[in-house]
């Protein structure tokens, strides 16, 4: 388990998996096999692998991927974020999103 930190020393998320490497070179850490990262508003990201890049802190995948939120579940199938999983930008999404009615266009 890796836990990554905010600026006030506070967890901001989780990071679990079966399997990690390290590429020196590239800055990148490989994540696979049971990948679950659990951000501090209890927001979870589910996928078989995942890159983190260190040097710019964001997480990568072109994998499938389920988050799932206190009202809904997302899936895609590749997906960016910040490190502390509080922005991410799904790829390819499906799944139902309940929206409020004000948000909606008229």
């Amino acid at each position: 388990m890796s836990e990554f930190f905010n600026d006030s020393a506070q967890v901001k998320n989780t990071l679990t998996a079966r399997n990690a490497r390290w590429y020196e070179q590239e800055g990148n850490i490989l994540i696979r096999d049971s990948v679950v990262i659990i951000n501090d508003k209890g927001e979870r990201l589910d996928t078989e692998e995942l890159v983190w890049n260190k040097s710019i802190e964001k997480f990568f995948t072109e994998k499938p991927v389920r988050i799932t939120t206190a009202t809904h579940v997302i899936y895609g199938k590749g997906m960016e974020a910040n490190q502390d999983f509080s922005l991410y930008k799904i790829f390819n999404p499906t799944g139902n999103v309940q929206v409020d009615k004000k948000e909606m266009p008229k």
